[in-house]
């Protein structure tokens, strides 16, 4: 189990409260300290998105062209499968420190 980074109790990722669309931090249900994924799981993240941007795209050339493309979706939803699985054993918790230079208009 993943714990926090500031109490270090045990904190189940699929129960916590999601603290709106805008923000990027979660906040322990026991401290109420905030905290947010290391920059390796943000990294992870993102190669995860590319994967599934091209599995939608092979999934549309499916749907609207030939047959041809069902071997190419199925591996990339396989590869995108395999990501999600290998980032969330390698998710670790920071303590959240927001970016001052957002704040500045």
């Amino acid at each position: 189990m993943k714990t926090c980074p500031y109490c270090h109790c045990e904190i189940r990722v699929n129960e916590l409260p999601h603290q709106g669309w805008t923000s990027s931090h979660r906040l322990c249900p026991e401290c109420g300290g905030a905290f947010t994924v290391d920059r390796k799981t943000k990294q992870r993240q993102s190669v995860c998105l590319v994967v599934a941007s091209f599995s939608l795209v092979f999934t549309l050339l499916l749907y609207f062209g030939d047959l041809y493309w069902l071997i190419p979706s199925v591996f990339t939803y396989l590869v995108l499968a395999w990501q999600i699985y290998q980032g969330n054993r390698k998710l670790i918790f920071v303590p959240y420190r927001p970016d001052p230079s957002r704040n500045k208009e």
